[in-house]
């Protein structure tokens, strides 16, 4: 997997296709084992909308990282997720039951709502 800062500054209202077409254009890793008599069956290119760190108990973990926001959507009060590694709270957001981020799984409380609270399992 390649990590690589972009050849263009960021444009709010345009996908970076110049920093997607020079990861495109990177030899692909698999060759290394050129000399090797495997065949290849998978290689893509394309961009991560999403750095998913998982929630923690609470939620008090990393927050996740959005590097395609702008353009594409990242998690907002109003999006029916409470988010408290995000600094969401009852206070500033919709989403949040009053107590989401407390560690233990409450009536109002779903995997959707307070996932830190709530383990789907």
């Amino acid at each position: 997997m390649y990590y690589a800062d972009r050849v263009v500054p960021p444009d709010p209202f345009v996908p970076d296709f110049a920093s997607l077409g020079m990861l495109a254009s990177m030899p692909p890793l698999g060759d290394v084992f050129a000399d090797q008599p495997w065949i290849k069956t998978f290689d893509r290119t394309h961009w991560t909308l999403t750095t998913w760190f998982p929630f923690v108990l609470g939620d008090h973990g990393e927050p996740s990282l959005w590097p395609n926001s702008p353009p594409f959507p990242e998690p907002y009060p109003g999006d029916g997720v409470c988010e408290v590694s995000r600094g969401e709270n009852r206070d500033n957001s919709p989403d949040c039951p009053a107590t989401c981020g407390d560690g233990v799984a409450q009536e109002g409380e779903d995997t959707v709502n307070c996932p830190g609270d709530v383990r789907p399992f």
